[in-house]
């Protein structure tokens, strides 16, 4: 058990960091800081924001960074039967998923950015499904109306 080395005290609760009684800092010992630590990596690891490893997160803002280009080099462009639309809304999901991690866009910001028609555009995204590079999911609100979150897959050799 810990005790203060200034007054001998043992501290109400276990976590505390300082003396209750004189105030001064708590010290442990080194094997049971260790194991404390040891104890709270993965509950570390667990939050959001470490879900992904450096590594992959890199590659995947490498690819989206590529795959939200509307240039003649984008990795979609390379994607054979591919209509047209469907690169220009593959295109524009994969940009506002590298600017804010996930895409929550309506169909009608979607058709409007692409330059298409709203069905036209729902007819690029069930195409881009098909294909692969795109999932689409859709969760009632409490208004209603279905909010649709799309998650943009990497263009790979074979599609």
């Amino acid at each position: 058990m810990i005790r203060c080395a200034r007054c001998a005290a043992k501290p109400s609760n276990p976590d505390a960091r300082f003396c209750s009684k004189c105030g001064s800092t708590l010290t442990r010992p080194h094997w049971i800081a260790t194991s404390i630590r040891l104890l709270a990596l993965p509950l570390i690891l667990v939050g959001r924001a470490l879900t992904y490893p450096i590594k992959l997160r890199r590659e995947r803002t490498r690819w989206l960074t590529e795959a939200s280009r509307s240039s003649p080099d984008s990795p979609v462009n390379q994607v054979p039967g591919l209509s047209p639309g469907a690169r220009r809304v593959y295109s524009y999901l994969a940009s506002v998923t590298l600017r804010f991690g996930a895409s929550h866009s309506r169909i009608r910001t979607i058709a409007r950015v692409s330059g298409l028609s709203e069905h036209k555009a729902r007819a690029a995204i069930r195409e881009l499904e098909r294909k692969g590079l795109l999932s689409h999911h859709v969760r009632n609100t409490w208004h209603g109306r279905g909010a649709h979150s799309y998650r943009v897959r990497p263009v790979r050799s074979g599609n």
